[in-house]
């Protein structure tokens, strides 16, 4: 899980880098800059639903029942959500 963990932040890197170069190409060629407030608005978070949204209920449910395992193991007792 950890190398997926990895694997998947080394990918969303390279996304990031690439898109923050097609970015800076293009405010490069344009004539005139668009507003900042427009450039730094963030789009609002989607929202899960159907099978999707099961689908991540149940990973972060393993993902829990895993660092619970863990944190077991390692220091003798069970944490729970609060």
């Amino acid at each position: 899980m950890a190398i997926a963990a990895a694997v998947w932040r080394e990918k969303r890197a390279r996304e990031m880098d690439v898109a923050l170069a097609w970015q800076i190409a293009s405010l490069s060629r344009a004539k005139r800059l668009p507003p900042l407030k427009q450039l730094l608005k963030a789009k609002p978070a989607k929202a899960l639903a159907g099978p999707e949204l099961e689908q991540r209920r149940q990973e972060f449910a393993q993902m829990s029942q895993a660092a619970n395992k863990f944190l077991e193991k390692r220091y003798g007792e069970r944490r729970t959500e609060t």
